[in-house]
């Protein structure tokens, strides 16, 4: 009996304990995300104004900064950190959803698919080899 009185309240206890915990989890949570988001986006803005000098140079072209992921256009997904519309050819960036979950290279790696499908419609052997070599 005193036994399984013993394993009752440390059941409910370790109960307690698991509640205490989540419930810290979601309270901490967006102080979190926001310290995060905080120090990610001057690093993003930079990569981001970067990114704009190569594509106007080189492309002739701008990209799209979003920086509120509920202002997105139409068709572009809203929990991506950035796309290339393969529609218009165009480079989004969420820069809210970026700088949120860290992702401060969006921006090179969007313009990367673009020079890969550069390279990939004017030189299809040179594509070839570079797919053969990964």
């Amino acid at each position: 009996m005193i036994q399984k009185t013993k394993e009752t309240l440390i059941s409910s206890k370790n109960q307690e304990l698991q509640s205490i915990s989540t419930n810290s989890t979601q309270i901490l949570a967006p102080y979190i995300i926001a310290e995060n988001k905080a120090k990610n986006e001057p690093i993003i803005d930079e990569a981001i104004k970067n990114v704009e000098q190569v594509t106007k140079k080189v492309l002739g072209e701008g990209i799209n900064v979003i920086d509120d992921m509920n202002n997105l256009p139409e068709g572009i997904p809203k929990f991506v950190d950035a796309y290339v519309d393969p529609k218009t050819n165009q480079i989004y960036i969420n820069k809210e959803w970026a700088a949120t979950v860290g992702a401060v290279t969006a921006a090179e790696h969007e313009l990367l698919h673009k020079i890969q499908k550069s390279l990939f419609d004017t030189n299809p052997a040179k594509a070839l080899e570079l797919v053969e070599d990964f």
